[in-house]
């Protein structure tokens, strides 16, 4: 069900398909360049070619296949697992603005390698984090929007929102199913209800800052926190 949901986003289709091919260039660049042949000079005006490793472009390569293997697991959606202990691994990987920079790290490494698909390369990711940076400001623009809006229609007195009894009202009306936590289509429906559109990206983005521990669901402990605009809880 989670995976499915994240599949609908085209802009994580995107940013997968950008670190994959960042990653296949990595692997084609250490081979270019493990033994590296130039020409050089002799003094009899002959050349000579000499082959040795350029460590600076293998680091680069190197560096390049591991944060675009992070990439994939982050943007692929179906290996939960392993998604998970990366996000936990660097929490500001959950964040639209933490991924924006991972692909513009990576980018600027195809670009450092001056190959032509790795230009390529380079390009789609920096697309990609162009487009994350874009979701991550409308997302906080309009989790802000909704905060408030949700404080408006669900408490009879909205100078009272830090009262625990008020917000745990306000979490049940918004958990129809009545499980304990929120779901992404609940999360989804309540915005929808206040007229605060979010796009599928915007809500990955969103529901990704609220959900702490990359269960798939919000708790009343996130929900709070997001509510009260807590550290943590406003930036996506």
């Amino acid at each position: 069900m989670m995976w499915l949901w994240r599949r609908t986003s085209p802009l994580r289709i995107v940013c997968f398909l950008a670190c994959l091919l960042a990653a296949a260039c990595g692997v084609g660049q250490i081979k270019r360049y493990v033994y590296s042949c130039q020409w050089h000079p002799m003094s009899n005006g002959a050349q000579i070619q000499q082959c040795a490793p350029r460590p600076f472009h293998l680091t680069i390569a190197a560096y390049s296949i591991v944060l675009s293997s992070f990439g994939c697991l982050l943007e692929l959606g179906c290996c939960g697992p392993l998604e998970r202990r990366v996000e936990l691994w660097n929490k500001m990987l959950r964040r639209a603005w933490g991924r924006s920079a991972l692909y513009l790290l990576i980018s600027i490494m195809q670009f450092a390698q001056q190959t032509v698909m790795g230009n390529i390369a380079a390009g789609l990711l920096l697309a990609a984090a162009i487009f994350s940076l874009a979701v991550s400001c409308t997302a906080t623009r309009k989790l802000s929007l909704l905060r408030g809006s949700l404080r408006t229609r669900l408490l009879d007195d909205a100078s009272a929102d830090t009262d625990e009894v008020r917000l745990r009202a306000a979490f049940d009306k918004i958990d129809t199913d009545k499980s304990g936590s929120l779901e992404p289509r609940e999360l989804a429906r309540v915005a929808a209800d206040l007229g605060v559109a979010l796009t599928p990206e915007e809500m990955h983005a969103a529901f990704a800052m609220l959900d702490h521990d990359s269960c798939g669901r919000v708790s009343f402990e996130q929900f709070r926190g997001m509510w009260l605009g807590e550290a943590g809880y406003v930036w996506v």
